[in-house]
């Protein structure tokens, strides 16, 4: 049996969300008020909503939702309706849940989340959209108390709409939360505090309403809100806000504070108003509160990592003296430096900094250097390259710019016009080097380091750019049966012979390239006639003719060897085309032949 991603079975997920569904829905029918006797608050809708969204496939999706209809059916009765009005009202709950999944996945994708304000407007849009799906169902309402009224019919689906969107989001915005917080929170702290801001909203609402009769005065909820949205965050707003739409509600049907039902319909449009307005700007504070404490986090993360990075990375710093007839001059290495250039700080100080630099980088450095020096840059970046001695090299991002003041100069240094320069050396040699070796292996061909079909394709045009080519192709005779025989690791020896007999073979000049399995290719530029041709391929058989072995074992390989000279106005896919041609041409007179095409 399938599971979803918290290891859940379809049966868990139908029983656990089945029994809350049941729940909230003896919730919202206990909240009926007014001579409709509509429910003023439908945390069905959000928990219809939850449900669906934990199903992993669309025959599941439908499974979730003809369980949620037969259920308000079977519940119908019990709570004072009938078996098809608790249908035909669940089925607008379901599709107006269905529709807050499909629209709420459609804007933040697979896997919700409420950690942005542009994830808390994502969930208004899908709740709105689910509400006007479900208040629809406002109107058969309506239509069942009696022959109302068209004023009766717009204030029963209004009421519907804003209750079921509020419902809905206020349940999706409290679960959500919920998970998130999970992550860096244990449950029994996030109750903890669950719990007191449930007793001070329930306090601050029982008291306001108590006390004044005034509607304006539910307002005075509102700095709590915004407490808690500053210091709680997303979960303790969520769940602030629900708090206190269901003690809104509660205070409604007891008859206490300024929504009282006793003054019709109406209160209760004018209540959900105030909990919408007040659930939008209690998110929309703790949303932008946790985007800010997010930014803050990721800032200090940033500062830190870039604290150890600085820490650990000694970057080598050097202080030259530049003069203007083109001297740089170390006057100061500190460690780093010493340990770039491999040699004791006091042994690089005194001397030129061009003559570690390779002959040729060493017009561009001075170039760059007295520019800087000169101010006419204001400073200068670049790579350049060191010969350290003994053969190594290694390469450097430098950063150059002017010192103030200018310490090191000596006196006589300062009145001939030198200036002094900082420079930092970031050794950069692994990064060079690895592109160095990737931009050789998008070019050649990994065994035998021979050049592949696109370097190939490009000496081919760049030869017949100046001159008439001949191309030779080459294909192995008996190599399968090495294969077969001895393995590919015999096969791959008798590849890169190939490879060096080839390139013994080849002119100064010319390329060499592999086409894959036993296909090879000698590109030779400056051949202007078939004789010429011949004699390249002459050569080419001569130097693959000889005997081969594998390890001591002496194998039957031979060559069929085809040659393309070009024409006027030839281009490099058909030279090759007609080589691919001649080659068959080649098979067909037997192999070990060789044709000049």
């Amino acid at each position: 049996m399938t599971r979803d991603t918290r290891g859940l079975t379809p049966l868990h997920v139908a029983v656990r969300y089945g029994t809350a569904f049941v729940v909230a829905v003896v919730v919202g029918r206990l909240s009926r008020g007014g001579a409709a006797e509509i429910s003023l608050v439908l945390p069905a809708a959000g928990v219809a909503a939850l449900w669906l969204a934990r199903a992993t496939t669309t025959r599941q999706a439908l499974v979730f939702a003809g369980l949620q209809v037969a259920l308000g059916a079977v519940l119908a009765p019990m709570t004072g309706a009938y078996a098809e009005l608790g249908a035909v009202l669940t089925a607008g709950t379901t599709a107006g849940a269905g529709a807050t999944v499909a629209v709420w996945r459609g804007l933040s994708g697979a896997r919700p989340q409420l950690r942005t304000l542009a994830h808390g407007v994502h969930l208004v849009v899908a709740s709105s959209v689910g509400s006007v799906v479900s208040a629809l169902v406002g109107l058969v309402l309506a239509a069942l108390a009696g022959p109302p009224t068209s004023a009766a019919v717009s204030g029963a689906v209004l009421l519907v709409a804003v209750r079921t969107g509020l419902g809905t989001f206020l349940v999706l915005a409290v679960a959500v939360a919920w998970s998130d917080a999970r992550a860096t929170r244990s449950a029994p702290e996030v109750l903890r505090r669950g719990a007191i801001d449930s007793l001070l909203t329930v306090a601050v609402f029982g008291g306001l309403f108590a006390l004044a009769d005034e509607r304006v005065a539910a307002y005075g909820a509102v700095p709590l809100t915004v407490l808690l949205a500053v210091r709680r965050g997303v979960l303790g707003t969520a769940w602030h806000l629900a708090v206190a739409s269901s003690a809104t509600v509660g205070l409604m049907l007891a008859g206490i504070g300024p929504f009282s039902l006793s003054v019709g319909l109406s209160a209760a449009l004018v209540a959900q108003g105030f909990l919408s307005v007040l659930s939008l700007v209690g998110m929309g504070l703790a949303l932008l509160r946790s985007e800010q404490h997010t930014a803050l986090e990721a800032a200090a993360t940033t500062a830190a990592r870039l604290r150890r990075t600085v820490d650990s990375a000694l970057i080598a710093h050097l202080t030259v003296t530049v003069h203007g007839d083109g001297r740089v001059d170390v006057a100061r290495a500190n460690p780093a430096a010493a340990a770039f250039f491999g040699r004791p700080a006091e042994e690089l100080v005194g001397r030129s900094l061009l003559d570690h630099v390779v002959p040729h980088h060493r017009l561009e450095a001075l170039a760059s250097l007295l520019a800087v020096g000169t101010g006419r840059a204001p400073s200068w970046s670049g790579e350049l390259e060191y010969d350290l001695g003994g053969g190594a090299h290694r390469w450097a991002l430098v950063s150059a710019a002017p010192m103030d003041g200018g310490d090191d100069l000596a006196p006589a240094a300062r009145l001939c016009g030198a200036s002094t320069l900082s420079l930092q050396l970031m050794d950069v040699t692994d990064r060079v080097e690895a592109q160095a070796r990737l931009a050789h292996l998008a070019t050649h061909d990994p065994l035998t380091d021979l050049a592949n079909r696109a370097l190939l394709t490009r000496a081919v045009e760049d030869a017949l750019a100046t001159s008439s080519t001949a191309v030779v192709l080459v294909d192995l005779d008996g190599f399968k049966q090495v294969n077969d025989a001895l393995g590919h690791a015999a096969g791959d020896a008798v590849l890169v012979e190939t490879a060096r007999r080839l390139r013994s073979a080849a002119r100064v000049g010319d390329t060499v390239a592999r086409l894959g399995g036993d296909e090879f290719v000698v590109c030779s530029p400056g051949v202007e006639t078939v004789e010429d041709a011949e004699r390249i391929r002459e050569r080419v058989r001569d130097a693959l003719a000889g005997p081969w072995d594998v390890d001591g074992i002496p194998v039957a390989v031979g060559a069929s060897v085809g040659v393309t000279l070009s024409a006027e106005h030839s281009t490099a896919s058909v030279l090759l085309a007609a080589s691919d041609a001649a080659m068959y041409e080649v098979k067909r007179g037997g192999r070990a032949a060789h044709l000049v095409h």
